[in-house]
């Protein structure tokens, strides 16, 4: 038996079953996305190395034994046991797997599944590593047999995501979906990281500069704020501030350190500075400046790529659609204005 887990704290715990336990994880909710896991091998290594995770071969070494191990395993086992859980960064990675697996020859194998959103002990439950190893195994021993349904589903999706047309992801969402239940509002949630068309920020920016406005300064207290902003955090602490860092750099930043210059994130002392919003970030935040066009943008999400040379989509929260409109209505300016 192979269990198939999203993260080292999971695949610790699982102390009381029986059988081989591997990780799958990425952060397949930023940076490009491709359709086959053998193809995303250097896209994905590319963007890990720009986000500072390492340098192109670390990053790719890394990402390279995870397919390994995953290719060489599974062959060997009659039961794949996935464990994932509800939120975008879960649901992304077993979409992944399901479209891989489909495109496997698969002789004996059987695919089983652990997917939940709560947990009665825990109120705020957020992650399967927050359970205890007895906890995991009653899960495991309620473990469902993955279904054709479910599995033409998570091909669409997958299809539909690592599309470049956006519109596609929309396409997906107006179909049932209930076959994997969780799907849809994580889909949804990736679409709120297109730039809004009310600042041009992503969702996950937005949440981190109103959290400095709301008083966090310190980065911890900034993520903890921020993640407390989401119906299921998603977003790891390295990614978070990886991606909030592009706000701070440049000419014209949103955000920057109370004392001195912002310090990178694995120096030693990242988190006892503390951070304030520029007078800049408090414009854009209430939707005064528009940051995509003083900025520009050039940023894949997905399969699409966003910039200039092409279509900038951007999401309207108002609508729950996507837009190719590149302007701030005078209601939603409005709207912003009455909170700032």
């Amino acid at each position: 038996m192979l269990h198939i887990t999203n993260g080292d704290c999971t695949r610790d715990k699982l102390t009381e079953v029986e059988g081989e336990k591997i990780v799958w994880c990425d952060i397949l909710h930023a940076g490009r996305a491709v359709k086959g896991i053998e193809e995303s091998l250097h896209v994905r290594t590319a963007f890990h190395a720009e986000l500072g995770f390492g340098t192109f071969k670390e990053c790719f070494a890394k990402i390279y034994d995870m397919y390994t191990e995953l290719n060489n395993a599974w062959v060997q086992h009659g039961e794949i046991v996935l464990w994932y859980e509800h939120d975008l960064f879960d649901q992304l990675n077993l979409i992944q797997l399901l479209e891989y697996f489909d495109s496997q020859y698969l002789k004996h194998q059987t695919i089983t599944l652990v997917n939940i959103e709560k947990y009665a002990r825990i109120p705020t439950f957020s992650g399967l590593g927050e359970l205890s190893p007895g906890e995991l195994k009653k899960l495991f021993d309620a473990r469902q047999a993955v279904s054709r349904a479910q599995i033409n589903l998570a091909q669409d999706a997958w299809r539909a995501f690592t599309s470049p047309h956006p519109r596609e992801i929309e396409k997906f969402l107006q179909a049932d979906s209930s076959a994997l239940p969780f799907l849809r509002a994580a889909l949804i949630r990736f679409l709120q990281e297109f730039p809004s068309v009310e600042n041009g920020l992503s969702k996950t920016e937005q949440n981190a500069l109103s959290a400095m406005q709301n008083g966090a300064r310190f980065p911890s207290e900034i993520f903890q704020a921020a993640q407390k902003m989401e119906d299921a955090p998603f977003c790891g602490d390295t990614t978070f501030f990886a991606l909030l860092m592009k706000l701070a750099d440049g000419e014209n930043p949103l955000f920057m350190a109370e004392q001195g210059e912002i310090q990178a994130y694995f120096s030693a002392g990242f988190h006892q500075q503390q951070w304030i919003l520029t007078p800049l970030g408090k414009s854009v935040l209430c939707g005064d400046v528009d940051w995509i066009r003083l900025r520009g943008m050039d940023k894949h999400l997905g399969g699409a790529h966003l910039h200039s040379g092409a279509t900038l989509w951007r999401w309207d929260e108002e609508k729950q659609v996507l837009t190719t409109e590149d302007y701030v209505s005078n209601s939603l300016w409005n709207k912003r204005r009455d909170v700032c």
